[in-house]
């Protein structure tokens, strides 16, 4: 009959996962077996990526409000999240189409969450550790919940400098005066 056997044309009128040019069925036992492990890790991958999203969408959210910017639930919302991180950090609307560009994206983002960072008034590299591996999670969270080292926009702390120095000098006023008073009797 030939190399292939009477059961080869047998197989083939019964089975329709018979493949003739491989000489046997496609797939085999474990076919469903490594289909139900992709499925598991494509559903626990996809769990993990809108865990990380609302994370991220209430951080962003809070920075918002810390900063007094307007339209906070933007945060929620994919790519306007970014237009949001721009209005926190005081930047032009056209910095968005550089955060579509390769490496300079990277760049521009480290800028950005910089002019965030000193919005909520904490230290410069706060932004920079944002492209830190896996540190870059704990960043917006950081910015978000902790207190901020000063809650004070830098022109309200030079007019509140001003005043604790008029302060000062009232106070040694008066203390020259009661010397001078002290000096008089």
């Amino acid at each position: 009959m030939g190399l292939m056997g009477e059961n080869y044309y047998l197989n083939a009128a019964v089975d329709s996962n018979f493949n003739p040019q491989i000489g046997g069925q496609i797939g085999g036992p474990g076919t469903e077996t490594i289909l139900a492990i992709l499925a598991g890790i494509f559903l626990f991958m996809s769990f993990i990526l809108l865990a990380l999203h609302i994370y991220l969408a209430i951080s962003l959210m809070k920075i918002a409000k810390k900063s007094n910017t307007s339209n906070a639930w933007l945060a929620w919302i994919p790519i306007l999240n970014v237009i949001l991180m721009l209005q926190i950090a005081k930047k032009p609307l056209w910095w968005f189409f550089l955060f579509l560009v390769p490496i300079v994206n990277i760049i521009f983002s480290v800028l950005v969450w910089i002019e965030i960072a000193k919005a909520v008034g904490k230290p410069e590299w706060w932004g920079i550790l944002i492209i830190i591996p896996f540190v870059g999670i704990v960043v917006p969270g950081y910015l978000a919940f902790s207190k901020s080292d000063q809650n004070i926009s830098p022109s309200e702390q030079n007019s509140g400098q001003e005043g604790q120095i008029g302060q000062q000098k009232s106070v040694n006023e008066a203390n020259n005066t009661k010397d001078a008073d002290s000096d008089r009797q």
